[in-house]
C-alpha cells in the first residue's frame, strides 16, 4: 500500500466503509458507531390502554422507538420493514381474564408467519408470546395478531422489531 492512499478499509454490507489497524483489526468504537449511525432499522410500540380484539392486528397505540418511522399505531397497528435483511420480531399480548385461552401470532404481509405460545398465567391475565427471526423485504409488513376474542391489557403488549443481517 503506498502511503498516500489512506488506510485500508473494509466493505459493509449495508454500504459504507470501515478503517482497518494496521493490524488488520477494525477500531471497536468505530464499529459500534458505525452500528448506531447506519442501522436504524429497529422499531418498537406498545399498548397503553386496554383494547378489545377479535382476531385482529393488535391496536397499539403508543410508539417507544422508531427511528426510521417505520411503525404504524391504532386498528391495523405494524411495522413496515425499509431495509431488505434477516430481523429478530418479538410479540407479547396479555389478555385481561385467565379464563380465556389466549394466542398471539407474528404476521408478515397478513399471513401467520411464527405462532405464539398458547397463554402463561400471570396474576392479572394471561400472557402469549411470540418470536423469531424472519427474512423480510422492504416493504414488508409485520403484525402481531390476537388468535382469540379478547380483551388486550395496556401496559404489557407490544411489538418489536430489530434488523440483525443482511438478506
Amino acid at each position: 500500500m503506498r502511503r498516500d492512499e489512506g488506510p485500508p478499509t473494509i466493505q459493509h454490507p449495508v454500504g459504507g466503509h470501515l478503517r482497518l489497524c494496521d493490524n488488520g483489526c477494525v477500531n471497536s468504537l468505530e464499529l459500534a458507531n458505525y452500528a448506531l449511525l447506519h442501522n436504524p432499522w429497529r422499531a418498537r410500540m406498545h399498548l397503553a390502554t386496554t383494547a378489545a380484539v377479535a382476531s385482529v392486528a393488535i391496536p397499539f397505540d403508543t410508539v417507544d422507538f422508531d427511528p426510521s418511522s417505520m411503525c404504524t399505531t391504532g386498528a391495523g397497528a405494524k411495522i413496515t420493514i425499509q431495509q431488505d435483511g434477516y430481523y429478530l420480531v418479538s410479540g407479547y399480548g396479555q389478555n385481561v381474564t385467565t379464563a380465556t385461552v389466549h394466542r398471539v401470532d407474528i404476521r408478515r404481509n397478513g399471513s401467520v408467519d411464527t405462532y405464539g405460545s398458547v397463554g402463561t398465567t400471570s396474576a392479572t391475565g394471561l400472557i402469549s408470546n411470540a418470536s423469531a427471526i424472519i427474512k423480510c423485504a422492504a416493504g414488508d409488513t409485520i403484525q402481531l395478531y390476537s388468535a382469540t376474542t379478547t380483551s388486550i391489557t395496556g401496559g404489557v403488549s407490544s411489538l418489536e422489531v430489530a434488523w440483525i443481517a443482511p438478506a
